[in-house]
C-alpha cells in the first residue's frame, strides 16, 4: 500500500426510505437519488420522438423538444415555444 487515504465523505441520507433496513442499500438509494436530481436539473424537461411534425398534433408543454424521425430540412427537431396543447411548435 502506499499509506495514502481514500477521502472520507460523510454519508447523506435524503429520507429513510420505507421497508429499507439495510444502510448499504440506504446509501444506494441516496446515489441514486443524487443522480436524478442532477441530471433533472440539467436536462430539458421533455423529449418526444415521432414521425412527422408535431404542430397540431403532439400536445405537451412549453419546454419541449421533438424530434421528428423522417426529417428533413427544417423539420427534424422541433420545440415548443408556447402554451400547452398541440400548438406552438417552431421547427429549428
Amino acid at each position: 500500500m502506499s499509506g495514502r487515504r481514500a477521502a472520507s465523505r460523510s454519508p447523506v441520507t435524503f429520507a429513510q426510505t420505507p421497508g429499507v433496513a439495510d444502510a448499504q442499500t440506504q446509501r444506494a438509494i441516496d446515489v441514486l437519488t443524487r443522480a436524478v436530481q442532477a441530471l433533472q436539473s440539467t436536462a430539458p424537461s421533455h423529449v418526444i420522438r415521432g414521425s412527422g411534425e408535431p404542430e397540431g398534433v403532439v400536445v405537451a408543454p412549453a419546454g419541449t423538444l421533438y424530434v421528428n424521425s423522417d426529417g428533413g430540412a427544417n423539420a427534424t427537431l422541433w420545440v415548443k415555444e408556447s402554451g400547452d396543447g398541440a400548438e406552438g411548435w417552431v421547427s429549428k
